[in-house]
């Protein structure tokens, strides 16, 4: 807002003429006090100059205040970074320049009347209090703050900013001037090569895994064959043996039928050993994956109690993707089954599997499970994939169902992703890449 400064002039020539002269100028004046503070300053020089160097005293005065404002005004508008000026004891935004403007996408008159709830996604921490707070520490302590923000455009969509706080004074004026910088890509960028770099570890460790359980299954397997061949050729001698009493029999019977059911239990096993080692991508071949969600759909309904809904969500299309059939099968059943077992863990009023499946418009086919159970534990939610965890009770699960679907889906060019939040379920979405449609 510019200021207009009066000041009494006599003017040579006329004693007795007296006039007003006035200047205009935005000389930065913040409040009534500081403008009367420079008015009475100019007004002085008057009294202690003669009167033959008065006006010319006071055309310089006015000249300089000017030419500061407009090297002041230069910068702030030249500057690249947003830059916002605020009353370090009220917190209002006092000046902003071009570049906050199109940072936030509001003209100058908007923005000087948003508030930090205005400018930011409006969750805790990223809140008018905490900015207020901010602003608090750099004034109580004169120190720079630089911090992360998550900022609310005019559209209303968010990205991240970078800011710097710094106090300073400007004569009896407390400033405090906020620099912003838009980092949104740099940090998205930042947690895209991180989700690789994750992705990539997991995948190594896997393969590695895989190798591993793929010649432990092998000789394990060898052993449990010659056990289930004996328990065989037992059962046949015991029912050729005419001199064992009937009781004998049976008790004999019965260890053997005991050593079969062990040995069949550890031969299930060590077959799921051998999918989760297995790389052989010749058995792969072009399939329609919502074939695959039909067959699935049938066995998750006789699979689930009735006191669970299972809401399906999807409409058939002829495309293909490359994968093995019945294993894309196993994945979709190993992760409804998780969600089930989860479900009935707790005492939940509602207990939904939601299940919708879409082509996505980056080629890819998409199918998304998600639940109303209890949802992963964060410190849980990087272990899920790893081969051998699990969070059922000993006896219940083995830990292989989700690593050998992470291992299948990555054979086969995809990816298996998990979001969750404890109290509101979890979500498993898989995605394949289209060949053909």
């Amino acid at each position: 807002m510019p200021s207009v400064i009066c000041v009494w002039l006599p003017i040579h020539g006329s004693r007795h003429e007296k006039i007003w002269k006035c200047y205009i100028g935005d000389l930065s004046v913040s409040d009534e006090e500081r403008r009367q503070r420079l008015e009475r300053s100019i007004m002085g020089l008057g009294e202690y100059s003669g009167r033959k160097n008065y006006y010319a005293q006071l055309q310089n005065r006015i000249r300089q205040l000017e030419i500061s404002e407009e090297k002041y005004r230069s910068i702030l508008e030249a500057a690249g970074e947003a830059i916002f000026i605020f009353d370090a004891n009220k917190g209002v935004v006092l000046e902003v320049n071009p570049a906050a403007c199109q940072l936030f996408g509001y003209d100058r008159e908007a923005l000087l009347e948003k508030n930090g709830d205005d400018l930011s996604c409006g969750e805790a921490p990223y809140d008018q209090a905490h900015a207020m707070a901010i602003l608090a520490t750099c004034r109580s302590s004169g120190r720079p703050q630089r911090y992360e923000w998550l900022a609310k455009h005019a559209d209303s969509h968010v990205f991240w900013i970078h800011c710097s706080l710094s106090y300073f004074t400007l004569g009896d004026d407390e400033r405090l001037v906020l620099m912003m910088r838009d980092i949104d890509e740099q940090k998205r960028s930042r947690e895209r090569e991180r989700l690789l770099a994750e992705q990539l570890r997991q995948s190594q460790k896997m393969d590695a895994l895989g190798k591993l359980a793929g010649g432990v299954a092998h000789d394990y397997n060898n052993s449990l064959s010659a056990i289930i061949g004996s328990v065989d050729l037992g059962r046949l001698q015991l029912q050729a043996d005419p001199q064992l009493a009937d009781a004998t029999r049976q008790s004999l019977s019965r260890c053997l039928d005991t050593i079969a059911n062990v040995a069949e239990s550890a031969a299930a096993f060590t077959r799921k050993l051998l999918d989760f080692s297995r790389q052989d991508p010749s058995a792969f071949s072009p399939i329609n994956p919502f074939d695959i969600l039909a067959s699935a759909r049938q066995l998750i309904a006789s699979l689930f109690p009735r006191e669970i809904t299972v809401v399906w969500d999807y409409v058939p299309q002829s495309i293909s993707v490359v994968a093995d059939g019945p294993s894309l099968q196993n994945v979709i059943l190993n992760v409804a089954i998780n969600a089930r077992d989860a479900m009935l863990e707790g005492e939940l009023v509602e207990k939904y599997l939601y299940i919708n499946s879409w082509l996505g418009e980056d080629g890819n086919w998409y199918v998304r499970l998600r639940d109303t159970g209890p949802g992963i534990a964060p410190q849980h939610l990087s272990d899920i994939f790893d081969p051998f965890f699990t969070t059922k009770p000993i006896g219940k699960g083995t830990g292989l169902g989700l690593s050998t679907a992470f291992s299948a889906i990555n054979q086969w060019g995809g990816s298996i992703e998990v979001s969750s939040q404890l109290g509101e379920g979890a979500a498993f979405t898989l995605h394949l890449p289209i060949v053909s449609s």
